[in-house]
């Protein structure tokens, strides 16, 4: 499947982008001994009556941490059916290696691949490097920006595929509300010589027992020139049960 051989793609990717070993537990998850932590999140709905709809997505994350060496692995998955037809599929994975050179400047390296069957394209492939710094760095906030270059393959379903040098920045926000609840804001833009794409992540997570937490998430994504025929922006509202290890 042409999802499973991206993640093993990113995986492989993952090990020449290597100058590093990361955080962004699930509530009430702790650091392990050996450096791991991680969180499983699943989320569903359904809709009768007029329509008839039902969704599902899973989602994966795993870092590990030794000393100046951050690694971070991401797999998800959402898909969605309506009146018996699928009108949703999204598979995507990315591993991200982080040194810190300072205790608030690091370097990172990132391999991302999706396959987005509603999205024009066949799948998506795109590597990228550069350097972050840690603007708020506390037990309660933590503000993350990083800018970098990036090369970026995207398999055109009716055209010419499309192969672009871009430029990157993100930012990564957490602020703890409280002991058992946190805001979160993952944001990214690119920019090509032809396009712009941006995607903005916000969640609130609150924990329920134990390591189990409840999560809400907005997330939004945009393609200033997408394929012909597909709509520049697409939105996904979830509500989640997340378990953190």
């Amino acid at each position: 499947m042409r999802w499973l051989a991206g993640t093993a793609l990113v995986v492989a990717a993952f090990g020449f982008t290597h100058p590093a070993r990361a955080q962004q537990t699930g509530q009430g998850a702790q650091q392990s001994p050996n450096g791991w932590t991680g969180e499983f999140s699943m989320g569903g709905s359904l809709a009768t009556g007029n329509t008839q709809r039902k969704s599902s997505d899973l989602d994966l994350r795993l870092n590990h941490r030794e000393g100046r060496l951050e690694d971070r692995f991401h797999l998800g998955g959402t898909i969605a059916w309506e009146t018996g037809n699928t009108v949703a599929q999204r598979v995507e994975a990315s591993a991200q290696s982080r040194f810190d050179w300072k205790p608030h400047t690091y370097t990172f390296g990132l391999a991302e691949f999706t396959d987005d069957r509603f999205s024009g394209y066949r799948y998506e492939g795109a590597v990228s490097a550069g350097i972050g710094y840690r603007l708020i760095d506390t037990p309660r906030t933590s503000l993350t920006v990083d800018a970098g270059p990036g090369y970026r393959i995207g398999a055109v379903k009716a055209g010419e595929d499309e192969k672009e040098v871009f430029a990157r920045l993100g930012s990564n926000f957490r602020y703890d509300l409280s002991d058992n609840a946190r805001i979160t804001n993952d944001a990214v833009v690119t920019y090509d010589a032809v396009r712009t794409r941006a995607e903005d992540t916000v969640a609130v997570t609150s924990k329920l027992i134990g390591n189990l937490a409840g999560r809400a998430s907005f997330n939004v994504r945009y393609n200033s020139h997408p394929p012909e025929g597909i709509k520049g922006t697409d939105t996904l509202t979830k509500l989640s049960l997340v378990y953190g290890f």
